[in-house]
């Protein structure tokens, strides 16, 4: 007989993983990509004040965790898991192809690599077969779509605050 509590335990630490592997992966980012650096011609990839990293990056936690409240109370919490799970996925797996290919370290290449990648992995696998097959190949694309505008907004930040 299966444990149905259990099962609805797991689920929910899985899904507050996001915010807290969120929070881990931002603040590496922050030491080791902007504070860090020399100038801001040092941060790779990130066109953004250390302030302004630090807002968009606030406003993406909290819509996380909004995220988090208002899919468990409209029953949409495997959907939004599947689309985070994605999202870590590839944000992880981009951090490690970019160190990799300058062959050196990449802020967010070890929380990428040993944090966001397995709980990507594990997330997908895991809703595998609990998210119906049409919308967990939606939250995929638009677990994909997010990264894309993260890349957007990491390249060009400085301009959203121009103006």
């Amino acid at each position: 007989m299966i444990d149905l509590h259990r099962w609805e335990r797991l689920e929910l630490t899985l899904a507050w993983l996001f915010p807290l592997t969120y929070l881990i992966h931002v603040v590496e980012e922050y030491w080791a990509g902007i504070v860090l650096a020399a100038s801001p011609s040092k941060i790779r990839g990130a066109n953004l004040t250390p302030t302004q990293f630090l807002i968009l990056n606030g406003v993406a936690f909290l819509l996380m965790v909004a995220g988090m409240f208002i899919s468990q109370r409209l029953n949409f919490r495997p959907w939004l898991m599947v689309c985070l799970g994605m999202v870590v996925l590839v944000n992880g797996l981009f951090h490690v192809a970019a160190g990799l290919s300058v062959a050196e370290y990449n802020p967010g290449f070890i929380s990428g690599l040993f944090i966001w990648i397995p709980l990507g992995i594990s997330t997908l696998i895991y809703l595998k077969k609990k998210v119906r097959q049409d919308k967990y190949w939606a939250a995929m694309a638009v677990g994909v779509i997010i990264n894309v505008i993260v890349l957007v907004i990491a390249r060009s930040g400085r301009r959203l605050f121009e103006g």
